[in-house]
């Protein structure tokens, strides 16, 4: 007569579920970790971890183990009510066929009851390193029994020894030692990031940085802004300035304030057409230094803005450049769009460092559809 252990599985399947089953243990006294529980008088009032998440997985388990078992023996009946070979193996194909419907096979168990709420110190983890920052909610108390019969299913499973609330001082009734270490690493993070931030923002002793750093609107310098102008006549004082376009500006400044990646050095790459390689004077930079328009942004900056430039870019002056660029030492900048205003009389001349295009379009013509370069017939929808 051949062995088998189909009975002892079955019984111990029977303590498993039983002993998961049962309800928490009600509140006792504090007790200790590890293999000192810290009790005094009746050894019943000890209470234990066990890992909610070990818990469910031990269920779906069981229920799937529990219903096999019931399809296998209502197979068998039906085949010994059939009979015959053919009949055995069309109802063993559809028993095979529902058993696939059904879903795939949960894993069993894990060999320790407590694997993900235990530290390597053998005590109850922080919730901080536990997934979700469960710790000790990511566990349930059971009794000594309830206990005992899963450690002598699971021997290798940690003893986390506890209580439902923690003890005074103690936090979550966590390990002290990962405590401890967490809030080394802590106070070495905020110190990193406090160097970095200060390394960071160092540049702003700079008062040229500074000042371009807290531009907050209009994208002009303020100190070089004449008196009074007259209509058609440029509101900058005469010198060299950068036009710089006004989203790299906007990436520099959040990555000061707020950290992050840090952006390339100051270009203005995007200001060339396609074509010719050539600067695209944006039109509202245009108009500001012809008098057409009494702010560099025309009083909008929103959608109509960026709807009639490709690109809008704002102004520095020429300390202000050399400033910025000198943080980049080891950077070479493929292409910065400078322009000089001189004053004749009640005349401003307007010169730039190269040529700009005037065969491709520098905005998009107050229609929906934006004509980049004439000569290329390259079109964008909007």
């Amino acid at each position: 007569m051949a062995t088998t252990f189909e009975p002892l599985r079955d019984l111990e399947l029977l303590v498993l579920a039983r002993a998961l089953s049962r309800p928490p243990p009600h509140a006792g006294r504090v007790l200790g970790r590890g293999g000192d529980c810290g009790i005094s008088g009746d050894s019943n009032n000890e209470r234990f971890w066990v890992s909610k998440s070990w818990c469910r997985s031990a269920l779906r388990w069981l229920e799937h183990h529990e219903r096999t078992r019931e399809e296998e023996t209502a197979a068998r009946r039906a085949n010994a009510r059939a009979g015959g070979k053919k009949k055995k193996k069309k109802e063993a194909r559809k028993q095979r066929r529902r058993s696939g419907a059904s879903g795939p096979r949960p894993p069993p168990p894990g060999p320790d009851v407590n694997g993900d709420i235990a530290c390597e110190h053998g005590a109850l983890v922080p919730a901080s390193r536990t997934r979700g920052g469960t710790g000790a909610r990511g566990g349930r108390m059971v009794d000594r029994g309830t206990w005992r019969a899963l450690h002598t299913l699971y021997p290798a499973s940690t003893t986390l020894c506890g209580a439902v609330a923690p003890s005074a001082g103690s936090g979550d009734g966590s390990c002290p030692l990962c405590r401890d270490e967490e809030d080394r690493n802590r106070r070495e993070a905020t110190r990193s990031a406090e160097r970095e931030k200060k390394t960071r923002r160092a540049p702003l002793s700079d008062d040229l940085v500074r000042n371009v750093y807290t531009r907050k609107s209009g994208g002009v310098p303020v100190h070089r802004l004449v008196g009074e102008t007259n209509a058609g006549r440029c509101p900058l004082a005469p010198g060299i300035y950068h036009a710089v376009p006004r989203s790299w500006c906007r990436r520099w400044r959040t990555y000061m304030r707020a950290g992050g990646e840090r952006p390339e050095a100051p270009t203005g790459d995007s200001l060339l057409c396609d074509a010719h390689k050539l600067p695209l004077v944006p039109n509202h930079l245009e108009a500001y230094l012809c008098g057409r328009s009494p702010t560099l942004f025309g009083g909008e900056e929103g959608e109509w803005l960026d709807r009639e430039n490709l690109v809008v870019a704002e102004v520095l002056t020429e300390e202000e450049g050399a400033a910025l660029g000198a943080l980049w030492k080891n950077t070479h900048t493929s292409f910065s769009m400078k322009f000089a205003l001189t004053t004749e009389g009640t005349n401003t001349d307007i010169t730039w460092s190269t040529t700009p295009c005037r065969k491709c379009d520098a905005g998009h013509c107050g229609v929906d559809i934006a004509v980049r370069n004439r000569n290329r017939g390259r079109c964008k929808d909007y």
